[in-house]
């Protein structure tokens, strides 16, 4: 693997030498669990399949992440009903808090502050 020609604006060098450090003394092992986990994540929601969520939420998402096709702002609206507001943010992907952390926590700060 070939190092990047600079660092993504989210990402420092520190941050980069704290998680080269953490993944050298622990390994890949716990990040990867989640995946070999994955199927049994899928019996474990069984209960709840075709429940809806109906306490107040918010929805933050980058315009590239891929998971943003799973499901249209309508279809979500559908099993979300109290869905306040859809956030997404252009030209970033899944992790917003890394990659916008100013406008991430102004549309948390902004639903939090509609809760009363």
């Amino acid at each position: 693997m070939t190092d990047p020609e600079e660092l993504p604006n989210w990402l420092t060098e520190e941050d980069l030498d704290y998680f080269t450090r953490e993944f050298q003394r622990a390994g890949f092992r716990g990040g990867l669990n989640w995946y070999r986990n994955l199927d049994h994540n899928w019996v474990l929601s069984a209960p709840f399949q075709g429940m809806k969520v109906n306490q107040p939420a918010l929805y933050i998402i980058g315009e590239r992440d891929v998971t943003r096709g799973f499901l249209s702002a309508e279809q979500l609206r559908e099993v979300v009903p109290n869905l306040t507001d859809v956030v997404t943010f252009p030209g970033i992907g899944h992790w917003t808090q890394q990659e916008n952390p100013k406008g991430t926590n102004e549309a948390l700060l902004k639903f939090l502050d509609s809760l009363g």
